[in-house]
């Protein structure tokens, strides 16, 4: 039998269990068991428990049912365990204490103790602008972290909705949002025009001149085509139908790989200008504001199953994404309003 000091420790207070669970019959039955194995005088037991020694006896004997054995024998005045309730106790007692698991507060997220796998779909321009700067932050912030990539699909609804993929950097562009779903606005932002350094009509640009559609349309374009969820859709995202047919050179499904194909050749790209920044920091390329009157937006989005939205890792990681794009956003518009004011000054 147990001493009192350690039945004591082991026996599990149930403090944070609702009141109606506590009393009922089942609880009852087991706790008793449990109170017995620390108190072998039944009256006693029953009085720790808050019920009557009768009820108390009605509660052993459905024990006994359930299990098929005395559980414990009267002797002396005291209540004496058989061996099949000495092999139940330390598993009731662990039933108990895993009960009450289910009811105590959570601990506070805490990103450093993480050890999962997150899967997101982005392209490639979402990946290089709106996901690197987190991978680098999660490196230190959440080490056991990691991050699964996949492309844009057109199943990516159903797989969401199967838990197959956790977020997406995905816009309904302008479409009804499924009602399962919640689409988060990044930012509003636009497109650029991007080209080799030294290109000459980026140099024709920087020496004032308004740059126009036919100016424009003397060179090879390179267009960048995704598919869109949920069917057989494609997006043209660096094209505008105003502009009427471009001379496209080269069509793909990658933003980066377009950007080194332009800093290699005279061809043009239209691509988002936070994107644009950031390969401008790093490729030999130049950047320059559309043709006047023309303006295609990037409104990326971060695209989720309302069923994640009780999952504490990822609202930390939306979070974090939210803060990184929103930031990146504004130093670019500053860059771009300082690059742009020096205009007609850059030209030898």
């Amino acid at each position: 039998m147990l001493s009192e000091e350690s039945a004591s420790s082991a026996c599990p207070p149930l403090r944070t269990l609702p009141e109606d669970l506590v009393e009922s019959g089942s609880i009852r039955v087991l706790r008793l068991l449990v109170r017995l194995m620390r108190d072998p005088v039944l009256q006693r037991s029953a009085d720790a428990l808050g019920v009557s020694a009768p009820t108390a006896s009605r509660l052993l004997a459905r024990a006994r049912q359930w299990f098929k054995d005395p559980l414990f024998i009267y002797s002396a005045g005291r209540m004496h365990p058989t061996p099949r309730m000495l092999a139940l106790s330390p598993r009731i007692e662990e039933e108990l204490l895993r009960l009450e698991s289910l009811f105590k507060p959570e601990e506070p997220f805490n990103p450093a103790t993480v050890v999962r796998t997150l899967r997101i779909a982005a392209i490639d321009n979402a990946f290089h602008t709106l996901l690197m700067p987190f991978l680098e932050t999660a490196a230190t912030a959440a080490p056991g972290l990691s991050i699964s990539v996949f492309d844009r699909a057109p199943t990516l609804l159903e797989d969401m909705r199967a838990g197959t993929l956790d977020l997406a950097f995905y816009s309904t562009e302008g479409r009804p949002v499924p009602s399962d779903f919640c689409e988060e606005t990044l930012f509003t932002s636009g497109h650029v025009l991007l080209m080799r350094r030294g290109h000459p009509l980026h140099q024709k640009w920087l020496a004032g001149s308004e740059i126009t559609e036919a100016d424009t349309g003397a060179w090879p374009h390179i267009s960048v085509v995704v598919p869109m969820a949920g069917g057989s859709d494609r997006l043209t995202m660096s094209r505008h139908p105003a502009h009427g047919p471009e001379r496209t050179a080269c069509e793909t499904p990658f933003f980066v790989a377009g950007a080194m194909l332009a800093a290699r050749t005279d061809m043009l790209m239209r691509i988002p200008q936070e994107t644009a920044a950031e390969l401008c920091r790093t490729l030999p390329l130049a950047m320059m504001p559309m043709e006047a009157g023309i303006h295609i937006p990037w409104i990326p989005c971060l695209f989720r199953h309302r069923a994640a939205d009780h999952d504490p890792l990822i609202t930390w990681v939306r979070a974090q994404l939210v803060s990184h794009a929103r930031r990146l956003h504004a130093e670019t518009l500053r860059q771009i309003d300082e690059d742009f004011k020096r205009r007609g000054q850059q030209v030898r």
